[in-house]
């Protein structure tokens, strides 16, 4: 894919159809409530969803409850190993690289602000941490497994903020475009891989080329299911850095 002003611009103006849907719906129909009660017993894959939640909120778990038709596992079993290997970095990585690099981008930073994400950074680290330890978990994708569950709460958290800016007019988005736009979310898909990686380079880490391209291929599959167009994702590392 070829990358200019013009169509990097086009995807500051996309959200995430599906999952704002869902959230204005919700609102409409006056379930939030209830939603984010219920939610709290949604924490593993394949276990029944819990009565009374609402038709739209059910219908959009059941959407998203399996990883994209593409996914290669052999790919995301050398993720994975990768990940054991090299966690304790990785970790130094997501703290001290990929978590301030969303601080130092002006617009994300605004939308942090807004939504008082720049309050708890301590918070923010811990639960990305935890994400990854659920995507990395042998059984992730399996019933049992916490990272579906994990990624379906994210994606609609995105999609609850976007929501609240617009409809409070508390978001500038003739020159700021839509928040947690498409742009954004590719850039956080980068975050946590490309710059990982780089990091861990820099670290003076060795790595496989297999096992780091493997890693940021487990990341394409995490933003497929956060709802991120792959589509407008550098496939391979190579591209990525070019990006």
């Amino acid at each position: 894919m070829t990358y200019t002003e013009a169509s990097m611009n086009a995807l500051r103006q996309r959200g995430d159809e599906l999952a704002d849907a869902t959230v204005a719906t919700l609102f409409d129909r006056g379930e939030v409530g209830t939603f984010n009660s219920l939610m709290r017993y949604v924490s593993t894959a394949g276990a029944p969803l819990p009565d009374g939640l609402p038709d739209v909120a059910r219908d959009y778990l059941q959407a998203t409850s399996a990883p994209p038709a593409w996914v290669d596992w052999e790919e995301m079993e050398k993720a994975r190993l990768f990940f054991i290997d090299n966690n304790v970095h990785i970790s130094t990585a997501l703290s001290f690289a990929s978590m301030p690099a969303c601080y130092v981008v002006p617009h994300v930073a605004k939308l942090l602000s807004a939504t008082h994400g720049l309050s708890y950074p301590s918070k923010r680290m811990a639960e990305t941490g935890q994400f990854t330890v659920y995507l990395m978990r042998p059984d992730a994708f399996e019933a049992g497994g916490r990272f579906i569950p994990a990624a379906q709460k994210v994606r609609l958290l995105h999609a609850s903020i976007r929501h609240h800016l617009l409809r409070e007019r508390r978001w500038d988005t003739d020159a700021l475009g839509t928040p947690i736009c498409q742009e954004d979310m590719i850039g956080g898909q980068m975050f946590f891989s490309l710059l990982v990686l780089d990091s861990l380079h820099r670290l003076g880490i060795h790595m496989s080329e297999e096992g780091a391209a493997a890693y940021y291929y487990a990341w394409r599959v995490v933003g497929a299911m956060l709802g991120v167009s792959q589509e407008s994702v550098p496939p391979s590392l190579e591209e990525a850095r070019r990006f």
